[in-house]
């Protein structure tokens, strides 16, 4: 995290400091949930918010053509594949995470690991990462208003840090390699 410089993504796009960047990570397609991420960047009327989608994948498309004013305005981004995801993940205050279905998210741990505040679907093993309330916000799947809601939780920043820190903390126990390795060892008996 310390490593990871700061500042880059809100200059590169023009985004002042009192915005509110929510971030979307991963594979752009139906079953990651970005129909109702659309749904809900339309419901959404507090402007304060931008919306920045990184990846590649059919739903860009999508979001050109739902989201013509949005993109115009400057509320909405799309960045397409990027190798600097860590330093967008640095510079986002929300990560939004609304897949239909999910094992165990890389990109999860790796917004947590940047201490983005995460705003995810109740589904998988997200709740192994975020506990709702305590380390983010948790909502349920296929519903644009829950993401509505769960932008209005996180829009204050002491939340934001409260649930980032705690996320940061639990994520470093619980997924450190040190305890992986330990928890194979003893499953391997090594």
């Amino acid at each position: 995290y310390e490593s990871v410089p700061s500042g880059i993504l809100r200059k590169e796009l023009g985004i002042g400091e009192d915005k509110i960047i929510v971030t979307s990570v991963g594979r752009v397609v139906e079953t990651k949930g970005h129909s109702y991420t659309i749904d809900a960047i339309k419901l959404m009327h507090d402007d304060r918010f931008v919306y920045v989608v990184v990846g590649d994948g059919d739903y860009l498309e999508v979001y050109r053509e739902k989201c013509k004013e949005e993109i115009a305005n400057g509320r909405v981004f799309l960045l397409g594949r990027r190798s600097d995801v860590y330093s967008i993940l640095k510079d986002s205050d929300i990560f939004l995470f609304a897949t239909l279905n999910e094992n165990h998210s890389i990109a999860l741990l790796e917004a947590v690991n940047m201490k983005c505040c995460a705003l995810v679907t109740d589904i998988g093993g997200n709740p192994e990462i975020i506990r709702d309330g305590i380390s983010g916000v948790l909502m349920p799947r296929k519903d644009p208003g829950a993401i509505v809601d769960g932008l209005i939780k996180l829009k204050d920043k002491g939340t934001r840090k409260k649930y980032t820190e705690a996320a940061y903390i639990e994520c470093k126990d619980k997924f450190s390699v040190e305890n992986t390795y330990g928890k194979l060892e003893k499953i391997f008996g090594a």
